[in-house]
């Protein structure tokens, strides 16, 4: 979470935005418009409550309808399309526990040794004691920025990039490929330090002379972050692989959630959930920020059509 004078800053630079273009046009979902008008109806706070008997069921039960216990016992076929589906949850420690689930098993699938791969850790520039390693590889990656202490890695499992490594190249953070091999070091102790890892990135655009199309080298950066122990506040300087498998990832917005599906028919809920993520109205300042976005729309589009003479003086928008 961003917080105090990088936070305000934020809000500053998010309020001098003065063009807008409000883009109305569901194209990942357009071929299930009622999953376009459910998505629409939980962006705006407006979702049907109350089910019709006979007739309708509210938002909220429809979306029951997705639940694997329910599909498992209604549509066994569906039920096992969603086997290597991606998952979404809201916690990173909940991710990160099912991704290394899923890299067990893909290990053991492909008859691969499950391997782990360490970062390097300094606190206060210095190198640290094998028991202060040992606690810092231990810490989750909410503390971490996003950054394994001990990493999964098997050859031929799905791996996303968690920094911006070259953006005029397509390859982003958030960018997901498939880890071809690894090069790595090995220390006295037995453990694994990557050096380098070739991740195949489907519609990466670059090309490097000796490598495959779409492979993509990827090394290891350094992060910093801050741990307390005993009262001290420390810093520690991280380097590790910018990835992470990409089995499971988080977001905390349940709209976001559903609109990476194409479909209802692409949605899996895993379990049950309460009511409110779905029924909550939005707040005061969410509505606000939505108006003033949408009026900003219709300023950019009247001041296009003006520059461009599309309408004469008689005419309004």
């Amino acid at each position: 979470m961003i917080r105090g004078q990088t936070a305000l800053h934020g809000a500053f630079l998010w309020r001098q935005i003065s063009t807008v273009v409000e883009l109305r046009k569901n194209w990942h979902a357009n071929e299930d418009p009622m999953f376009v008008a459910l998505l629409e109806r939980i962006r705006k706070g407006t979702v049907h409550r109350v089910s019709t008997p006979g007739v309708a069921l509210s938002d909220y039960d429809v979306l029951k309808t997705r639940m694997l216990s329910y599909l498992k016992e209604h549509s066994p076929e569906e039920f096992a399309s969603f086997r290597d589906a991606p998952i979404m949850v809201t916690r990173k420690s909940l991710r990160d526990a099912l991704n290394e689930s899923k890299a067990h098993q893909f290990a053991a699938n492909t008859q691969q040794r499950f391997v782990l791969y360490h970062a390097r850790d300094k606190v206060s520039g210095k190198l640290i004691r094998p028991e202060q390693q040992e606690r810092l590889w231990q810490l989750t990656t909410m503390d971490t920025h996003d950054s394994l202490g001990r990493l999964p890695l098997i050859p031929g499992m799905p791996v996303m990039v968690t920094e911006n490594a070259a953006t005029s190249y397509k390859i982003v953070n958030g960018s997901k490929g498939t880890l071809k091999s690894l090069r790595y070091e090995v220390d006295e102790r037995g453990y694994r330090f990557a050096v380098c890892a070739f991740v195949e990135i489907p519609g990466s655009a670059l090309a490097i002379e000796g490598l495959d199309r779409l492979m993509v080298p990827v090394f290891p950066s350094a992060i910093s972050f801050s741990y307390f122990a005993n009262r001290k506040k420390f810093t520690v300087r991280r380097t590790q692989l910018p990835l992470l498998p990409a089995w499971a990832f988080t977001d905390l917005n349940i709209y976001v959630m559903l609109s990476r599906a194409p479909k209802l028919e692409g949605v899996a809920i895993l379990r049950w959930f309460s009511s409110r993520w779905v029924n909550s109205e939005l707040q005061a300042d969410t509505r606000a920020e939505m108006k003033w976005l949408t009026n900003l729309d219709e300023e950019t589009k009247r001041c296009y059509i003006e520059s461009h003479g599309l309408l004469s003086n008689t005419d309004t928008v």
